[in-house]
């Protein structure tokens, strides 16, 4: 859950880390239900950049979702990624 006092447009930042062995794999933002995105794991430590828009927040709490999947994902692979930091950045747009 990240509290978020005025919604605006923001680039979203996750630096995270995926296991060699695991990848490849999509790893999806998902913000209040709406989608920003699936980015490539990759294995190694790497900042996943996602635009998530003032339509997707609400003021007060908002609801963050990391969701990974793969084609091949059967029960014994595991998809994981070790999360660093989430940040966000306010997108400045012209016209509001």
């Amino acid at each position: 859950t990240v509290p978020i006092r005025y919604p605006r447009d923001f680039k979203v930042t996750l630096r995270a880390h995926a296991d060699a062995e695991a990848t490849p794999f999509g790893v999806e933002l998902v913000v209040n239900g709406t989608t920003a995105g699936v980015r490539e794991a990759v294995p190694r430590w790497q900042d996943y950049e996602f635009h998530v828009t003032v339509h997707q927040l609400q003021p007060g709490f908002n609801t963050f979702e990391l969701r990974f999947s793969a084609e091949d994902a059967g029960e014994e692979r595991r998809l994981e990624l070790a999360a660093n930091y989430l940040q966000l950045t306010p997108v400045e747009t012209r016209g509001r």
